[in-house]
């Protein structure tokens, strides 16, 4: 029967090789986002938290895009499927696919001011519409009076 001083050697060196195949798997994992071998086993451990949360960032940028993907589908099946349907009724269907690519970056300055010139002039042929709607002068005429 053996002691307990024998007993305890074997019980480190079991928690020990636990310890082992569980750096190991860390290592799988870690080289798998992107991690250099050499990087996990001898550089700074505090730099693994940068490569994960460039994993993380990698993976909702991806995620990003494939939901963008699915809404290109979503729009090619819907304006299709629903243009076939209107021409079997005898009818010209109303749905569109899209004029121009979803915007995924923001607008830069010039970009910016450009969309509120644009909208100012939607909104002046508008008013200029309804004047002329209701026998009034447009803006444009008002403007020419002062």
């Amino acid at each position: 029967m053996e002691s307990e001083l024998e007993a305890e050697p074997e019980l480190s060196v079991s928690k020990r090789l636990t310890l082992l195949e569980h750096l190991d798997d860390m290592c799988i994992y870690y080289m798998s986002i992107g991690v250099p071998n050499e990087v996990f086993w001898d550089g700074d451990y505090t730099q693994l938290k940068y490569f994960y949360q460039a994993h993380l960032k990698r993976k909702e940028d991806k995620n990003h895009e494939l939901w963008l993907q699915g809404a290109y589908i979503n729009n090619a099946l819907e304006s299709s499927i629903g243009n076939l349907a209107a021409g079997l009724g005898g009818k010209r269907g109303k749905n569109k696919y899209l004029a121009k690519p979803i915007r995924i970056t923001p607008l830069s300055d010039i970009e910016k001011e450009n969309e509120i010139l644009e909208q100012r002039r939607k909104f002046v042929a508008s008013i200029d519409a309804l004047a002329m709607q209701q026998g009034k002068k447009t803006l444009k005429e008002l403007q020419q009076e002062d």
